[in-house]
């Protein structure tokens, strides 16, 4: 990998969770549970796991922090759906942060590897 000449550090951060054609669609059509916040559910972008697996191989032992959202957000059971118990998803559309999805990624996950990196 070249190196680059900046004085600056270089985060790159990874996609969030997709859904197609929307997460709002598919909580309101098979996970409207509000407590169920985790969800498993064929509509998910699998080929994101995919993207997330060459991301850390080309940056995991770089100059550039590589932050995964979806090693974050997802685990066996599903991924983050809904950021609380009222069916607030993490996406307003397929794959777009909500606002409170922004929020709950800033403050619960990027925050601390951030401010950890510099």
């Amino acid at each position: 990998m070249t190196k680059h000449n900046l004085k600056s550090k270089i985060i790159l951060i990874g996609p969030v969770p997709q859904w197609e054609p929307s997460l709002p669609n598919t909580i309101a059509k098979r996970h409207f549970e509000p407590t169920k916040t985790i969800i498993e559910d064929r509509s998910f972008v699998t080929s994101l796991f995919t993207i997330n697996r060459q991301l850390h191989e080309r940056y995991g032992n770089s100059e550039i922090k590589h932050i995964s959202l979806l090693d974050e957000l997802c685990n066996e059971e599903g991924c983050l759906a809904k950021v609380d118990n009222n069916n607030t998803p993490l996406v307003f559309d397929y794959g777009h942060l909500s606002v409170e999805g922004s929020q709950y990624v800033v403050e619960e996950i990027l925050k601390e590897k951030i401010m950890d990196y510099l």
